[in-house]
């Protein structure tokens, strides 16, 4: 195992254990143990920092426009922000340039909005590069923001922006149980175990090598019948990774820099291919960027691939 030393920033949280951390283009945000929201990052040129101003911000800061709230959860696309509060209020802050924020009237906001479309309205809200998706409890998946390649599932014709969400004009057989969007694609989980990509067939982000872009579902037929029951992207990537019930993990898409930890295999990875060498570790939490990717498991290791292509083991109990 490569033992590397992490920078230690807990004195930017005050001591707080951090809960989960997502990123942007070139913004961070953190959230930590109490439900306080964090942010930072190198470009905050439409405010999605959230700190009221556009300035760019080298270490964490609080969003104290939130700070009396209690956040559950925190969503990043490119150079936008949202969170999500334990009443299932939504607030949204950054470009809007794509409606992405589901507002129809402003091209970006510096500060946490409260967002009445979005508010207890989704059991979850993901954000891509510049659309986002929402899944209801009854499994439906609605779309807003930028349906180029049609990525919010609706006619490649309609390169539209849409600033309030639409149902989804497809079914997929079995409700959804889980939904995650990438720079230019989407993608679904079925009850069954399913994975359906649509949107962007860019770096082979749909899993197959014969697809142009597609405003319809389409299964992965390279992961044959294994029942998948967790799936991955991120908002600036179009890489994808999906984990089956018996913790087997691939991935496809873009591998460029050998970032999905294929060994000697790089390039554009058109259909899923099994990552191995993982020592049967269990997957416990997994944070795609679009040159590296982190796994993060049980014994409280992250792996993540290095030049050579392969994962390495980085020691983070110290």
């Amino acid at each position: 195992m490569n033992d590397v030393r992490l920078r230690d920033m807990s004195s930017h949280f005050y001591g707080a254990k951090i809960e989960q951390i997502v990123k942007g283009d070139r913004h961070w945000l953190a959230l930590d143990e109490y439900g306080v929201a964090y942010s930072w990052g190198e470009s905050n040129t439409y405010g999605q920092l959230g700190h009221g101003d556009f300035e760019s911000q080298l270490v964490p800061q609080t969003i104290t426009e939130l700070q009396d709230k209690k956040i559950t959860t925190i969503m990043a696309g490119c150079d936008y922000s949202m969170c999500e509060m334990d009443n299932g209020d939504i607030y949204v802050w950054g470009s809007n340039a794509k409606k992405q924020l589901a507002l129809a009237d402003k091209s970006m906001i510096n500060k946490p909005h409260y967002s009445q479309t979005l508010s207890k309205t989704f059991t979850k809200i993901v954000c891509g590069g510049y659309h986002c998706l929402g899944l209801d409890a009854n499994g439906h998946i609605f779309a807003w923001g930028d349906n180029q390649n049609g990525r919010l599932g609706l006619k490649l014709s309609d390169d539209e922006c849409h600033a309030y969400p639409i149902l989804l004009p497809f079914s997929i057989k079995t409700p959804c149980v889980d939904i995650c969007a990438g720079t230019f694609h989407s993608i679904a989980l079925s009850q069954q175990g399913e994975v359906f990509c649509w949107g962007s067939n860019k770096m082979a982000a749909l899993g197959d090598p014969k697809r142009e872009d597609s405003a319809a579902p389409n299964f992965v037929t390279g992961l044959g019948d294994k029942v998948i029951t967790r799936i991955c992207t991120s908002s600036c990537t179009t890489n994808n990774i999906a984990i089956t019930n018996t913790g087997r993990v691939f991935a496809w898409g873009n591998n460029t820099f050998g970032q999905l930890s294929l060994g000697k295999i790089i390039g554009e990875i058109s259909q899923p291919k099994e990552i191995l060498g993982l020592d049967g570790n269990r997957i416990e939490n997994i944070n795609l960027g679009n040159v590296c990717s982190f796994f993060i498991t049980r014994q409280l290791t992250w792996s993540l691939p290095v030049i050579e292509n392969y994962y390495h083991d980085i020691d983070i109990t110290h």
